[in-house]
């Protein structure tokens, strides 16, 4: 076979004849080409042969040579839902330029039953006719042939045919999700067929996870080279799950040859997303709050595997701010110890929101609608009144405060992991000595103490983190003595990132 519709083909026979004491024999090859042009329902064919090429015929005493024929033929098969008919026509050439014109016709019923019919014009007219019918590898002809001054002949073949040539499949992919979002909507079904010039039909065969037989589809024309299929029979979309498809061709002599049967998937359903949170205790008005740090619980499933996924936290302005994202199989459990991407911790008892986007293979999204909680950490604050720790004005520790200041020494061991947070703060009207704002005199207290922790009570390795609110954030009525006493302090905050 050529370029799919051109075959070459070559026959060798050896022939002997035994006629009472006569006997004959040589030994032929016969060579020819075939060209087939596949139309809508019909099958042109265009062919030439060359016929009796080889040696002597030999009888007892004498040889000669056997002069080869040429032979050019057309024929056209016209195809129907449950027959085909065919018509052809071809010319004979002998080498001495006689030539014998043959036209006949073949209805085939089921590719089982056989009726012919043909007419013969040359140096003698004469009618031929005949039948036949198939039973699997088994078909049995006859036929007549009638001759002007001769008797007619009837001749009846018996033929055996076995084996069939190879049919291979390939697919790709091999998991679609036909839902016409324009993502891996269909998949190329690639049939391999071997000498096409013998197929008579070609199906495309679709089978159920355990192989039985769902549908068998036609497949109009033989010389396709591939076949795009999006999922449907009939205009209707075969339900999600794993199916075997298979190709198979009918040779005209050898029956049905079937490709190995390759498991395929359609998956329109979006992936199966569950996510749990802990650790949470339920607080005495009855609402949850999560214990940092926090761990998310992630179960993800999906047909055919997963594409891409993000976990992302982020608070009231809707910012995500912590965000982990990856590309394969979702991670079992996202631990979360309250900090957004840049290290910095989310404000504790107040809410947050967490949500999980998954994608399939196929482009399938699932959103866990955006869960609510409250995020809290283990937290001590100790206030310092500012006069009891700094003279008027000034940012030096007082001598008389170091007694009081190393108490708080047996928290920052108990809690050697935590941050600590010391945070100064004035009232509106209170002197800022030789500092410019009431912020900067707070923020200078903030870093005496600071260094009062680190070069007196020796916690040189902790990380300590100072701020200077100046007025900006009281705890009392600034409009009154006693509320202006309470707002002008140093916040000294252990926060644990585990919860104890």
């Amino acid at each position: 076979e050529m370029f799919d519709i051109v075959s070459l083909g070559m026959c060798y026979k050896y022939n002997l004849s035994l006629l009472g004491d006569e006997s004959f024999f040589n030994s032929t090859i016969d060579m020819g080409i075939i060209a087939e042009f596949f139309m809508t329902d019909q099958l042109l064919k265009l062919g030439f042969l060359v016929s009796g090429t080889g040696n002597k015929l030999i009888t007892d005493d004498t040889g000669f040579f056997m002069p080869p024929n040429y032979l050019i033929g057309i024929s056209d098969t016209i195809y129907t839902n449950w027959a085909k008919f065919i018509i052809s026509a071809d010319v004979t050439f002998t080498p001495d330029l006689i030539a014998l014109f043959k036209i006949a016709g073949e209805f085939i019923f089921n590719n089982n039953i056989f009726l012919r019919g043909g007419y013969k014009i040359g140096a003698f007219n004469h009618l031929t006719f005949g039948a036949g019918f198939k039973i699997g590898q088994f078909e049995l002809n006859y036929a007549y042939e009638g001759y002007e001054n001769y008797k007619p002949s009837h001749i009846v073949s018996l033929l055996i045919n076995f084996g069939t040539p190879v049919v291979n499949l390939r697919i790709e992919p091999l998991s679609f999700s036909p839902n016409n979002d324009g993502l891996m909507d269909k998949i190329l079904i690639i049939p391999e067929i071997r000498e096409i010039a013998r197929v008579i039909s070609v199906q495309m065969r679709i089978y159920d996870d355990r192989e039985q037989l769902l549908y068998v589809l036609p497949v109009k024309n033989k010389y396709i080279k591939s076949i795009e299929w999006d999922g449907k029979i009939e205009d209707k979309k075969l339900n999600d799950g794993a199916y075997f498809i298979s190709v198979a061709a009918e040779y005209e002599k050898t029956g049905w040859a079937e490709s190995s049967k390759i498991m395929i998937k359609i998956d329109t359903t979006p992936p199966e997303v569950k996510i749990e949170a802990e650790k949470f205790i339920v607080r005495p008005n009855k609402k949850r709050v999560l214990l940092r740090p926090v761990t998310f619980h992630l179960s993800v499933s999906d047909l055919s595997g997963i594409n891409k996924w993000e976990f992302s936290v982020w608070n009231k302005n809707k910012k995500k701010r912590f965000v982990v994202s990856g590309h394969g199989d979702v991670p079992e459990s996202i631990i979360w110890d309250g900090r957004d991407n840049d290290g910095k911790y989310f404000e504790t008892s107040k809410p947050f929101f967490y949500s999980l986007v998954v994608f399939d293979i196929h482009g399938n999204r699932t959103e866990i609608k955006p869960r609510e909680e409250i995020l809290v950490s283990r937290e001590i604050k100790t206030i310092y009144s500012s006069y009891a720790v700094f003279d008027k004005s000034q940012s030096s520790v007082k001598t008389s405060a170091y007694n009081e200041l190393k108490k708080i020494r047996e928290s920052l061991f108990k809690y050697p992991d935590a941050d600590i947070i010391i945070a100064g703060h004035a009232d509106p009207i209170e002197d800022t000595g030789k500092y410019k704002t009431r912020e900067e005199l707070s923020l200078a207290r903030a870093k005496a103490l600071k260094f009062f922790l680190r070069d007196i009570l020796g916690f040189k390795k902790r990380y300590i983190i100072v701020e200077g609110h100046g007025a900006t954030k009281p705890i009392a009525d600034n409009k009154t003595q006693k509320g202006r006493q309470k707002n002008r302090r140093v916040d000294l905050i252990i926060r644990a990132v585990v919860y104890k």
